[in-house]
């Protein structure tokens, strides 16, 4: 699975259909990273999120799969040090552990199967007091939602060979793996959240 093909308007794709709205979900909970972090961000993409970090972060890991995604993401330049990795999360040497996980429409490319092993990789790359931020969709039983699912699904299965055919139920699989959601803000008739989650061991 790669994103190559479509990195030059991958952002500008997303504001066509969502607005301003997915831009800001990615971001709304950010007020919840404390300066000298250190921040895993698998699935990076463009990585346009980095200009809204704290300046004083100790270190940013990006992880993503495109190339072309990775040589974009650097030309941003930022205050604090980032380690790009090209390469998918489950074959990355993370080198130790993690106050915070970004994991921004990162979940929904996978299929339940990879989406519980991935899962369980940012359960033991996660400090005990560590928290982790999702933005993503969700299903909602609204009709226009489910005709718009499946046909980004069947998109990005096309343009990018994406494995999943259907969106995964991350929260669940979170909540199975010991992850507590302990804040939500919705978008777009609730089609999108974004949750902070912690262990269920949090230690404040």
């Amino acid at each position: 699975m790669t994103f190559d093909h479509i990195t030059p308007i991958y952002d500008r794709l997303a504001r066509a259909i969502f607005g301003k709205a997915i831009f800001r979900s990615q971001i709304v909970h950010f007020n919840r990273i404390k300066s000298d972090a250190r921040i895993l961000i698998p699935g990076g993409g463009t990585g346009w999120i980095l200009h809204h970090l704290p300046p004083d972060c100790k270190e940013v890991v990006y992880v993503d799969s495109s190339l072309n995604m990775i040589e974009k993401a650097r030309k941003l330049n930022v205050q604090f040090p980032v380690s790009y990795y090209h390469a998918c999360i489950e074959n990355t040497n993370l080198n130790g552990k993690f106050e915070i996980v970004i994991a921004n429409f990162f979940f929904d490319l996978f299929t339940e199967e990879e989406v519980e092993r991935i899962v369980r990789i940012v359960d033991s790359n996660l400090t005990s007091s560590g928290i982790l931020l999702v933005s993503d969709f969700r299903n909602t039983g609204i009709w226009w939602q489910r005709i718009l699912l499946a046909i980004m699904y069947l998109f990005f299965r096309i343009v990018a060979g994406m494995p999943a055919k259907r969106l995964a139920d991350w929260k669940n699989i979170l909540i199975k793996n010991g992850f507590i959601s302990i804040s939500e803000t919705t978008y777009c008739h609730d089609f999108i959240v974004s949750e902070i989650f912690c262990k269920s061991n949090f230690n404040s």
